[in-house]
This record gives structure tokens, sequence and C-alpha cells, in this order.
């Protein structure tokens, strides 16, 4: 059996992460008001594409920049990813609220 190695399924999930983000841009783009929450989920999935793109370049920046900074976007990104869940069911969801989440 083949390995992968962690540099290859950075890649795959930087891909899968930018199709994800383009295609939540197109259904926001077509369904702006009709879906609540959505905004938050596509600046979410840019988010997750950035976070990859950090995580991989590991190699060119000095590691624990690298690592606080990919980690911090990543954690920015689920907590837009709860924004949106909550704004889709209809919950009051503020800013002092993500804060402390």
């Amino acid at each position: 059996m083949p390995e992968v190695d962690p540099p290859s399924i950075l890649i795959a999930g930087f891909l899968l992460a930018v199709f994800c983000a383009s295609l939540f841009f197109v259904a926001s783009r077509a369904l702006r008001h009709a879906i609540p929450g959505l905004a938050s989920w596509v600046l979410a999935c840019y988010l997750v594409v950035l976070a990859s793109a950090l995580f991989a370049s590991r190699t060119g920046v000095p590691s624990p920049l690298s690592v606080i900074a990919s980690n911090s976007v990543l954690t920015g990104s689920f907590l837009l990813m709860l924004k949106g869940l909550r704004e889709f069911s209809g919950q009051v969801c503020s800013s002092r609220w993500l804060a402390g989440a």
C-alpha cells in the first residue's frame, strides 16, 4: 500500500477548500437573501483556504509563526461556521457571544 505524505494531504485539503469556497460563493451570489448565514459560511470557507495555505507554508515560514497563524485562522473559520449555523437556525449570534465561544 503506498504511503501518503503530509504535503499531499495539505494540497488535497487546499484544493477541496477552494472548491467549497467557490461553490458557496456562487450560491451566495444567487441566493443572497434567501439563505440566512450563507455569507458567514462563504467567508469561513475562504478562511479555511487561507489556513490550508499557511499550514502548507511551514517550510518557508518560521514554524511558530506558521503554526500560530494557521491555527488562529482555522479557529476563526470554525467560529464563522458556527455563526452561520446560528443565523440559519434563527438564533441570535452577537460578536460578544462569539468572543466567549
